[in-house]
């Protein structure tokens, strides 16, 4: 089963302002929750190819996920390819609107094994943690965290 998560959130700071916090992965536990460490940070610049393992926390078990940066376009899109966890792939665009920022973020995986089985509630559950995450970043960038 296919699990595809959407959310939308305006942020009243520049699209490059946004873009930099994007692409700032070895920072990227202070606003996305499960993530507890970065390691093996293929190092800057980041772009396209740029790898790093994350150490997530879910469910109460830590898991690692190799991801690689599949899409770099500054102050526009950014996007992620995940092994390990919910393999699968994260888009995200921003768009400049009056006064700010509309990030858009796309994730679309295969879960297997344990989260095969209980691929429906992890769509819920991924949906309210992504969500979650978009708003801290929010708070982080109008700088109300």
């Amino acid at each position: 089963m296919t699990i595809t998560v959407e959310t939308t959130v305006d942020i009243d700071r520049p699209p490059e302002d946004v873009f930099a916090m994007l692409a700032d992965i070895p920072n990227s536990p202070e606003w996305i929750s499960p993530v507890i460490a970065v390691r093996d940070f293929s190092g800057e610049p980041v772009g396209v190819g740029t790898t790093y393992t994350q150490v997530t926390k879910f469910l109460g078990k830590e898991f690692t996920i190799d991801v690689e940066v599949t899409d770099f376009e500054p102050d526009e899109r950014y996007g992620e390819r995940f092994a390990g966890g919910i393999p699968g792939d994260m888009a995200i665009t921003l768009d400049a609107v009056d006064g700010g920022t509309r990030l858009y973020l796309h994730f679309e995986g295969e879960p297997s094994g344990i989260f095969g089985i209980a691929a429906p509630l992890l769509k819920s559950n991924m949906q309210k943690q992504i969500t979650s995450d978009m708003n801290t970043l929010k708070a982080l960038l109008e700088g109300s965290a």
